[in-house]
């Protein structure tokens, strides 16, 4: 679980000062101030630094909002800087790939006159073979700034640790909604060692008319089976073909204007022939083609957020940071200077403590400036 919410203070610790910016760079001098965020507007040699140069451009967005958080310096566009700077990203650890899957696809079928628009709603269930990291997205190609957040992150404030993180779980699975790869289905049928899928198609209209009860066809690997007109299930191979007349029972058969139709004109030398028959095989390639309704996928269970991403305050290029350097989203001279990694099950550390409380401490100043 996550611990109360209070910011952890450095104890014993000299406070962050020219000696570190010089031998250290300044993207290391960053993330020492976070080490206690409260103490940043405090710092000696920051508040002899400012009256020589108020704008600190040693500074990151973040550590010059928070040494200016109290002050009238702290303007609109500090603020904006530092809000525009702070992403809530899904990056390396995240499981996007699908559990379950419902599409819809149509399948036309012509007898004489007479044309058939079959309905199908599917439903694939997807079980993964383990937990191989090169089967899990890894690229940060989803994170938004904190600056669209403003407007909900300062209605939430004031919050606890387990209310932020909450949040930030939300919007990051309402971002990977927004950003997945396609709509086109994942399932398929297979035993590859991957994953095994099993497909549940239903004919669940014909030309609008609603069917009850719905013929439908269990498909896997290995087996197959068909039910409809009440009947039980029949096994079937992948490739046999079903009349897809003789699976609707005789008042939908009376119904659909289906009985009318001289079935003598369509024996095996007719063109039409093929018209009366589908397959599971056939089913299947419907549904890769179809429309994606719903996915569900394995909980998130990790979001991070970065600070100070994509922005070019650096003065000092000589000294690189090289926790994120995978994150090559960023240029390797704009790199974040914290990352704040939040975790279902894990236990938050000192840093990620202060991390979280500057978190709350920007939803204040949002609240207060009415930012947006």
């Amino acid at each position: 679980m996550l611990k109360k919410f209070r910011p952890c203070l450095s104890v014993n610790s000299q406070a962050p000062g020219a000696d570190l910016l010089h031998n250290s760079g300044t993207i290391e001098f960053n993330r020492a101030l976070l080490v206690d965020p409260i103490g940043i507007p405090r710092n000696p040699f920051l508040l002899l630094a400012a009256l020589e140069d108020p704008d600190l451009p040693m500074l990151s967005p973040l550590s010059k909002y928070l040494f200016y958080r109290n002050t009238i310096n702290l303007t609109d566009s500090v603020l904006r800087d530092c809000l525009e700077s702070t992403h809530v990203a899904i990056n390396s650890i995240r499981d996007e790939r699908p559990t379950h899957e419902c599409v819809r696809f149509e399948i036309e079928r012509v007898l004489g006159e007479h044309t058939f628009n079959l309905q199908f709603t599917s439903e694939a269930e997807l079980i993964w073979a383990g937990d191989d990291d090169e089967q899990r997205g890894e690229s940060i190609d989803t994170a938004i700034s904190l600056l669209s957040l403003a407007d909900r992150l300062a209605q939430l404030h004031p919050f606890s640790v387990e209310e932020l993180a909450e949040f930030l779980f939300s919007e990051a699975n309402a971002l990977l909604a927004m950003h997945k790869r396609s709509d086109s289905p994942d399932g398929y049928i297979t035993d590859d060692g991957a994953f095994v899928c099993s497909i549940e198609h239903k004919l669940v209209s014909i030309n609008g008319f609603k069917l009850d009860p719905k013929p439908t066809l269990e498909d896997s690997v290995h087996e197959s089976y068909i039910t409809g007109a009440g009947a039980c299930a029949k096994e079937i191979d992948r490739d046999e073909k079903f009349s897809w007349i003789e699976i609707l029972d005789n008042d939908t058969r009376s119904k659909m204007d289906i009985t009318d139709i001289d079935m003598a004109n369509l024996g095996p030398g007719s063109r039409e022939n093929e018209q009366l028959y589908l397959t599971a095989e056939l089913l299947e390639w419907h549904y890769g083609r179809g429309r994606v309704e719903s996915r569900s996928c394995n909980d998130l269970c990790i979001v991070s957020v970065l600070f100070g991403a994509g922005v070019d305050w650096d003065p000092d290029l000589t000294h690189r940071q090289r926790d994120f350097k995978e994150l090559d989203e960023f240029p390797e001279e704009c790199p974040p200077t914290h990352k704040l990694i939040l975790s279902r099950s894990g236990t938050a550390t000192d840093e990620e403590m202060n991390l979280m409380h500057v978190l709350s401490l920007l939803a204040e100043t949002i609240r207060i400036r009415g930012l947006s």
